[in-house]
């Protein structure tokens, strides 16, 4: 799933009732996709910080 697929599933998921989302499977697939969501933006966050430190570490060296 990717990250557009994660989102608009999450909030499908939100804009139902509870009652509807009864199975345990979709239970499983609503926090398998929060899960990949927030990876995701726990890889952009970590990617965000390699640049600010590489940018740093170049102002250091001139």
């Amino acid at each position: 799933m990717n990250v557009h697929e994660c989102v608009k599933f999450i909030s499908d998921s939100v804009d139902r009732s509870s009652d509807e989302l009864k199975s345990r499977e979709d239970w499983f697939v609503l926090w398998e996709s929060i899960v990949e969501l927030s990876l995701f933006v726990d890889f952009i966050i970590d990617y965000d910080l390699q640049k600010q430190k590489q940018s740093a570490q170049k102002k250091r060296e001139i």
